[in-house]
């Protein structure tokens, strides 16, 4: 795809997203599958579930399965055109710079990441701003320094997706990134990089001849280059491997310039324990619950788009049954269910099929409701409902309140609705007189 066209699909996704989205358009490359299949030999074979935060058509994500020479690998891809997505039920069409707080929301981690991100758009940074936060320290650094050509409010989107690949990475967690050369060596290999807090992260390196996701790739008589870099969360002491390849270098047995970068992956696959530090993945180190986030995020993200069928709200009135049966309705989506802990679930479902009246009635039931109705709970609340519950305690309340002033004594049968209760006189037995106020209420 020319890095200045923009589908129409995305026009305002991309506007939002990007501030320089009028000059660069999508800044998109799709990846070859023969270069994808190369780029991760050095990745560890063990990789059940591979994500690609930016997957385009596919084909990067079709590479990796490739090469690992199994069936059961579930991909996961994000993409803002819809047109191209090739990624079966885990695609999720959208902008990865907003899909990342719903990730983080459900704490979504990978094992295996395999990137090629758009080239020098500058997205915002006020979605990406959990980055700040990061556990990774490397990744709070780095999104906290500014390179001086962007704006103040936005971040080179290389750089933004290493950053998020980083943080959502498992203790094992791997990748590769494709990028372009030039880029990498200004925002993170140069002298004084904005960003080099990332290089500690990065394992190995390879600048390649030419624009290796053009259809002439690796096409000789261009001063381009492609950046290609292998990252770990566990790795912490930089790249072991930093060289640069062109035509010029390839052997008899090499045929072209894919056969020479895959005569070093296949060395880099082979010394990757010496050369990367960490954990290394295993069948019993993989991240299990991986595939049911990612999931869980992405039916979030289509609600939130109005492409769900599910209930907008989880907590609402329901009058189906007309004024004399109004009901309370309750559901929660995947999303929702790993956010919250299950007491918090539980209560509001045993709120499910009772009317607001009844609910208002014993203390504890009433606190309940208004927990879960009231500004900042965890819940969506259908508006109708907050009105009805305010009407529903205005109710109980009117017709509770007795129609003269009562003595102390009778007060006292009041006391389910107090948290305190004021000592009219001074007792010397405090003991004794708990005891009595405990036998009349």
């Amino acid at each position: 795809m020319l890095k200045s066209s923009i589908a129409p699909s995305t026009v305002q996704t991309l506007f939002d997203s990007a501030a320089n989205a009028a000059s660069k358009g999508q800044a998109q490359w799709f990846t070859p599958v023969e270069w994808a299949r190369v780029l991760s030999l050095p990745l560890n074979d063990y990789r059940p579930v591979i994500a690609d935060l930016t997957c385009g058509n596919g084909r990067l994500l079709a590479g990796a399965k490739s090469i690992v020479g199994r069936d059961a690998v579930t991909l996961l891809g994000c993409d803002l055109d819809s047109s191209v997505l090739n990624g079966g039920s885990h695609a999720v069409s959208g902008d990865i710079t907003r899909f990342y707080p719903l990730l983080c929301a459900v704490d979504w981690k990978c094992d295996a990441f395999v990137l090629n991100p758009p080239w020098d758009l500058h997205w915002y940074r006020e979605p990406l701003s959990r980055l700040a936060d990061s556990e990774c320290p490397a990744v709070r650094e780095a999104f906290a320094a500014h390179d001086g050509r962007t704006p103040r409010d936005t971040i080179d989107s290389t750089i933004a997706t290493l950053c998020i690949a980083l943080d959502r990475s498992s203790t094992v967690g791997e990748g590769f990134l494709i990028g372009n050369e030039a880029t990498l060596q200004r925002l993170l290999f140069a002298k004084g990089a904005p960003h080099a807090a990332l290089v500690q992260h990065i394992w190995a390196h390879l600048a390649i001849e030419g624009n290796i996701c053009c259809n002439k790739t690796g096409a000789s008589g261009s001063d381009f280059q492609t950046g290609v870099i292998w990252f770990a969360r566990g790795h912490s002491r930089g790249p072991t491997l930093n060289r640069a390849f062109a035509n010029s270098n390839l052997r008899p047995d090499d045929k072209d310039l894919p056969g020479l970068v895959r005569r070093i992956c296949d060395q880099l696959k082979s010394d990757r324990l010496l050369q990367r530090e960490g954990p290394e993945a295993a069948s019993y180190l993989c991240t299990q619950n991986c595939q049911e986030l990612w999931q869980a995020a992405k039916e979030e993200h289509e609600r939130e788009q109005g492409l769900s069928k599910t209930p907008p709200y989880n907590i609402w009135l329901d009058d189906h049954g007309g004024r004399d049966a109004v009901t309370i309705r309750t559901h929660l989506n995947l999303f929702d269910s790993v956010r919250v802990d299950k007491t918090a679930a539980a209560a509001l479902h045993a709120l499910n099929g009772r009317q607001p009246i009844q609910l208002v009635v014993q203390r504890s039931q009433r606190q309940a409701l208004l927990d879960a109705v009231k500004p900042g709970s965890p819940w969506r609340v259908d508006p109708a409902l907050e009105h009805a519950v305010e009407a529903a305690i205005a109710e109980y309340n009117r017709v509770r309140a007795p129609l003269y002033p009562l003595p102390k004594i009778q007060r006292l049968g009041y006391l389910d609705e107090q948290d305190d209760i004021l000592c009219c006189k001074s007792f010397g037995n405090l003991i004794g007189f708990t005891f009595l106020v405990q036998s009349m209420s």
